[in-house]
């Protein structure tokens, strides 16, 4: 972002503002707990699209493993595959990651790996009918284009 120093004080409480609620749904609120008139996105279909991005993105485990510093990179896999000479430590290394996402579900064990497929398959449903401009950014993702992908041929698609 070399343009910030180009930007003047304003135009800086600006993003900075624009930047809190687009990525992470950060809304002013007044005394009375209703949304400030201040906020950028006025209204609460813009506002829903704000917190369904961040929601979605703080459910991507990719996102959590760079969050926790849990993400393992290479240039080149070769060398990367060679440098572990402590597989045991590796396997620690995922299963506290698991742990950690186990210790902040909210649920019975068992149910886990049902819980995220059932979230995986309504994130499926938004990308191929998007109603919202939220559901179409989620679509053209990553996430969206690999959910497309894994469930396009199933029976998933049928089940609402």
């Amino acid at each position: 972002m070399d343009y910030l120093k180009k930007l003047s004080d304003e135009e800086l409480k600006y993003m900075n503002q624009f930047m809190g609620e687009y990525v992470s749904g950060a809304f002013k609120k007044d005394e009375t707990g209703d949304y400030s008139e201040q906020n950028l996105h006025k209204t609460a279909e813009e506002r829903r699209e704000c917190y369904t991005r961040n929601n979605t993105r703080n459910r991507c485990g990719l996102t959590i493993s760079n969050a926790t510093g849990q993400t393992l990179r290479a240039d080149n896999i070769q060398d990367f595959m060679d440098s572990i000479t402590d597989v045991d430590e590796l396997t620690q290394s995922i299963n506290k990651l698991s742990d950690m996402v186990l210790d902040d579900y909210d649920g019975e064990y068992s149910l886990l790996e049902e819980d995220v497929l059932r979230e995986m398959i309504e994130d499926y449903n938004k990308c191929i009918d998007p109603k919202t401009e939220a559901d179409k950014k989620l679509a053209e993702s990553n996430y969206g284009k690999s959910l497309i992908s894994k469930f396009n041929n199933s029976q998933f698609n049928k089940e609402k």
